[in-house]
């Protein structure tokens, strides 16, 4: 699963990176500065993205707008990672296409559960747009793509 973290702080994504790799290993990117991720993006498809409320260049609810304005982006799973209360910020980063939030400091078993839940969801989808007709007797091989715990060979919600 790629998944990109967009963090000005310095050691905030090393903790989050620690709490996502203990449920697989994952190829995780991050970016300090939003304005080079988004950049990023426009060239890498991601599975997942984790993004800080409150940044010096670009705030995460202008990032997660401009993720959502990218073709490869508009169905991908967005966590805003915030220390805001207020409802106004969660209605604006849900307005710019979040699709949940996280509040710092971050409890590991929630994380853990948002990453599962999304990347599940994800694969449910792909099955579904690889599934045969309905009375086939046969299914499109997997594309082997969507294993979110990165088993190693074990069955996983791909080979189901």
């Amino acid at each position: 699963m790629k998944i990109m973290i967009v963090d000005d702080n310095r050691t905030y994504p090393m903790v989050l990176r620690s709490v996502v790799n203990t449920i697989g290993n994952h190829h995780i990117t991050v970016f300090s500065n939003p304005l080079e991720a988004l950049e990023a993006a426009a060239n890498i498809e991601f599975d997942f993205v984790l993004v800080d409320d409150m940044m010096p260049e670009m705030d995460g609810v202008a990032c997660i707008q401009a993720l959502r304005q990218m073709p490869n982006h508009r169905d991908l799973p967005i966590v805003m990672v915030t220390t805001a209360e207020e409802r106004e910020t969660r209605l604006a980063a849900l307005d710019a296409g979040a699709t949940d939030f996280l509040h710092k400091p971050i409890e590991p078993v929630e994380l853990r559960v948002r990453v599962l839940s999304s990347s599940t969801a994800a694969c449910g989808a792909n099955w579904h747009a690889r599934s045969a007709p309905i009375g086939s007797t046969t299914r499109p091989a997997s594309s082997g793509r969507c294993d979110p715990l990165d088993r190693g060979g074990r069955p996983g919600p791909a080979g189901r």
